[in-house]
Parts: structure tokens; sequence; C-alpha cells
């Protein structure tokens, strides 16, 4: 009976949503279209993180307004079973990386063949958006998914991929890199790490806005997370004592693409825990990337360099 109840409950729950969520006002000052215009990517929903006039103008659907309040919420995301069947001995048994395919005489043991099937990809997230007395746009947005490799093969531990708030053209929390550029990354059923991608989510502060009539900017200091340092002996960890400052340039094309233009500097430190002399270095980083339509049925390319 209690089964029964729960059961009953979600369904009113899920019916009342879908209910507000048709219940557009024209004098919503939200773009509720029904066109998601905020996703990029075909196959995972990857959300662009606007800020000002921009998530004012991006399109919210399926969102329903909160009660005693002008803020609008939108559940999402997916469920997506991956089934893996590797011939060959693969080194990861969760995603293809160039890094772990099989290469005779790598000094690595050999492996056989194995298949294997998770959900992990599978994710949600919970969206907030509104307009505060003062006319500034905020939004809350939080997604989770399952792909927690660093806790053993089976541990489906939840994974945090963006926790961020906007104010304004003020973003705060963890979200894209200042220099990911979500419209040149591919569009790829597996869900692959690739080599040479500029697309990584990491801990910020962000302020962005209008370069002229043409242009938008960002500046970010952000949390550098993986700086691959390749120490001299196993003494010492990495350590940065500096968080990177990162920028970059856009610019919309005629057809609905866009051109990326972005430059980081950072510091490359490590620490000897007192048993080896510190080390420093500058490290800094140019990309230019984008995307661009062609033809009536919007085919496009992208590049990433």
């Amino acid at each position: 009976m209690k089964k029964l109840l729960l059961l009953t409950t979600v369904l009113c729950v899920c019916a009342l949503s879908t209910a507000f969520a048709q219940q557009w006002n024209p004098g919503d000052t939200l773009n509720t279209a029904k066109s998601d215009s905020i996703r990029i990517s075909d196959f995972r929903d990857n959300m662009i993180d606007y800020t000002g006039q921009d998530l004012v103008d991006a399109a919210f659907p399926n969102s329903w307004p909160l009660f005693g309040g002008k803020a609008r919420m939108a559940i999402g995301g997916y469920v997506k079973l991956d089934y893996i069947q590797d011939f060959d001995g693969g080194y990861d048994r969760f995603q293809y990386e160039i890094q772990n395919a099989p290469v005779a005489g790598d000094g690595r043991p050999a492996q056989s063949g194995y298949m294997n099937m998770h959900a992990r990809e599978s994710r949600f997230n919970f969206d907030i958006r509104s307009i505060n007395e003062a006319g500034r746009p905020y939004q809350i947005f939080i997604e989770l998914d399952f792909y927690n490799l660093d806790r053993g093969a089976f541990n489906q531990a939840p994974r945090l991929r963006h926790a961020y708030g906007v104010m304004g053209r003020l973003l705060v929390g963890r979200t894209w890199g200042t220099q990911s550029d979500l419209f040149a990354v591919p569009a790829t059923i597996d869900f692959a790490a690739g080599d040479a991608l500029t697309g990584t989510r990491r801990a910020q502060v962000r302020w962005e806005d209008k370069l002229g009539s043409k242009f938008m900017y960002a500046l970010a200091l952000e949390m550098l997370e993986y700086p691959g340092i390749d120490a001299r002996d196993t003494i010492g960890q990495a350590s940065q004592q500096l968080p990177l400052l990162t920028g970059r340039i856009t610019k919309k094309t005629a057809a609905g693409g866009r051109l990326f233009l972005g430059a980081s500097v950072f510091q490359l430190r490590w620490d000897g825990l007192g048993a080896m002399p510190n080390s420093r270095a500058l490290g800094w980083g140019f990309s230019f990337s984008g995307r661009e339509y062609f033809g009536a049925k919007k085919h496009w390319f992208r590049w990433m360099a």
C-alpha cells in the first residue's frame, strides 16, 4: 500500500509539473519558447553557461513557475546504457582513450577482450532562473552524473559536473572553463576524453560582457585541477599558489556559428615537500576554434587549434 501511495504521489507531481510547464504567460520575463537554444550537444544536452541578456534571451522550455516569486525551474537529464564489447583488450573498460589502446612492446601486460555494461553517463540537473527587481537575471544550475572512475570499477557514486550561479554578467562556481568551446567539441556517441580537446570543467569566477556590437569577451580566474607535471622523481607533489588566468573573445557568424579565440596563463609549481627544492615555471596557451553552418539543413563543420 505504501509503494502504491508513493507511486501515485510521484505521478501527481509529474502531472502538475507538466501542467505548469504549459502555462506560459505573455508577461513572463524569461523566454519560454519550445526550442531550447541554450543546449549545444546533439547527444548530451551540454549547457552553454550564458550570462546577462544572453541568459534572458536563451529559451527555457519545459520550465514551470515557482510559487511565491517570478523564478522558473526545470529538471533535466537523461538515462543512457552503454554496452561495450572489446576484442583487443583495451586498458580502460569504460571509455576509449588513445593512450589506453594496447600497443605491442609498450611494457604493459597484455589483456584479452572483455565486455562491460554500465549507465554511468546518465545524469540529472536542476535549473532555476529569474530576474530580480533591479533587472539583473540570475541562475542556479546543478548537474550530476555517475562517471566517478577513481572510486572502483563498480562504485556508482554521483559526480559533480556543474554547480554554479549567475548574477548579471558574473558567474561563480564550477562549470565549463572559459577557454572551453562547446561549439567546437565533436558530437560523439562514446563518452570519452578526446585527445587535443580544450574542454574541461573548473571552479572559477568569471566576468563577461559585450565588446562593441559584434564581439563578446570573458575574463576569469580558475582552478587548474590537472597540471600534468612530470617530476624528476616521485618525491613531492604539484601544488599551485596562484589561480589560472584566462580569457576569450567570441563572435557570432551570420549563419549562426561562432568564432572563438582563447588564451590562458598559469603557474606550474612542484612542491618538494622539504626533501628537494621547489620548482616553478610559467605556463601559457592559445586556442582558436569554432563552428560554422552551411546549407538549408544547417549542416556544420567545426575546428579546434
